[in-house]
């Protein structure tokens, strides 16, 4: 599909993700910027598991009540609650500024709940029967926009600018980026109001069902899915930006150099998933894990940097092929009647399990700064025996509805 092709409303909004890109290089400016300004890596862990904690009874008292919105106004308030939690980190200094940093993450924390409202918009303005076509646009636009912004920005505060001071201003521009982000929604975002399904509270009521319902394959699905998620949440960006500072004495530059390559892995991949026949989807699956762990195995032998950027080019390569293939082995594994529930039941198993791993990956990181990276390479490695087992379940015509579902 031609970009002239593309609706207007769909041009619009995929326009909006090519200009909000950059402005997720605060993800990586908040931990290089609680680094330098003296905490250590164990107590930026510990940070990150309390408002992990804290933000769950916050997200279920509070975001049933925002989500039953006008999207395009619920898509607005994600970025004005970027622009809230901006000024706090700017404002965060002197004996108070954990607590302010612990406020303007939890207001971050918090700002997750809307992101649903993300998909219940592409539903909306994406035509349904060329999806795949548009989320080419989709995912490789935006980043693009990575890939050339984020090396920039890391000029600018790794080189340029790179005091305490200019870290913080870095903050107060990003507010008012935001805030000009939640503007443009307004202004070109069309009204979308959800239909009232009922389906959270089915959703919640059901939980504990679904998950003893899980057997046979869907429970070797879900074993390998949580593993494989786990693994990874055990290498957070704050591991990243002190592995890029511990181990190689690199600043904010170095780091956003590794995650522009993940962004460009991630749109070399759009081209390469398109190539694999689907006969062969589970096959590239199971790949498409042993490519994330050569990556992660290389990453924690600590080779030069450039060997470095090329590692995490390489594991987003087979995390990107594993994300495609995985998806469609969930849905040729379960019902339609039973996706939402069973969905919902995996993103409570990680939410729960995963409050812990910034406070592990703190110990970690404190420990050797590689270790975070072996320790999910570990993780991830556990998979590959669920996959074989799972391969040698499938029946022909399972494989078959496998590679139907890519």
């Amino acid at each position: 599909m031609k970009w002239s092709e593309l609706p207007s409303d769909a041009k619009r909004y995929i326009i909006y993700h090519v200009l909000v890109s950059p402005s997720l290089f605060t993800w990586v400016l908040l931990p290089y910027y609680l680094l330098v300004s003296g905490l250590s890596v164990l107590e930026v862990g510990m940070l990150y598991t309390v408002v992990e904690a804290a933000g769950i009874p916050l997200t279920l008292a509070l975001g049933k009540a925002f989500t039953r919105l006008d999207v395009r106004k619920g898509l607005a308030i994600t970025d004005f609650l970027a622009v809230l939690s901006n000024l706090l980190y700017f404002a965060a200094e002197g004996a108070y500024a954990p607590l302010v940093f612990a406020v303007g993450m939890l207001v971050e924390e918090f700002s997750s709940t809307f992101y649903p409202l993300y998909q219940a918009y592409e539903r909306a303005v994406y035509p349904q029967d060329r999806l795949k076509e548009v989320m080419v646009w989709h995912l490789r636009l935006p980043e693009t926009a990575v890939v050339a912004a984020y090396p920039v920005m890391g000029v600018a505060w790794g080189y340029l600018c790179p005091s305490q001071d200019c870290l913080r201003i870095a903050f107060l521009f990003f507010a008012a980026y935001s805030a000009a982000m939640a503007v443009y929604i307004l202004a070109f975002f069309k009204p979308v109001i959800p239909s009232k399904e009922g389906g959270e509270e089915e959703e919640e009521s059901g939980l504990r069902e679904a998950l003893r319902s899980l057997k046979g394959k869907l429970r070797i699905y879900v074993a390998a899915y949580v593993l494989y998620i786990l693994g990874w949440s055990l290498a957070p960006t704050f591991a990243l930006v002190n592995y890029v500072q511990e181990n190689y004495g690199g600043n904010l530059f170095h780091v956003a150099l590794v995650e522009s390559s993940v962004s460009l892995a991630t749109v070399s991949a759009t081209y390469l998933v398109d190539r694999i026949p689907e006969e062969r989807s589970f096959e590239a699956m199971q790949y498409g894990v042993a490519v994330v762990t050569l990556g992660l195995a290389i990453i924690s032998l600590s080779p030069p940097f450039a060997v470095i950027v090329a590692a995490f080019y390489l594991a987003r390569i087979g995390e990107s092929v594993w994300f495609a293939f995985n998806r469609a082995w969930f849905l040729s594994s379960i019902s339609e009647e039973e996706s939402t529930v069973v969905s919902a039941s995996i993103s409570a198993i990680i939410r729960l399990t995963s409050i812990l791993t910034p406070a592990i990956a703190g110990v970690l990181s404190y420990v050797d700064p590689r270790l975070p990276y072996a320790a999910g390479l570990a993780m991830i490695l556990l998979t590959i025996p669920l996959y074989d087992k799972a391969r040698a379940a499938l029946k022909p015509e399972e494989q078959a509805g496998t590679a139907e579902k890519v």
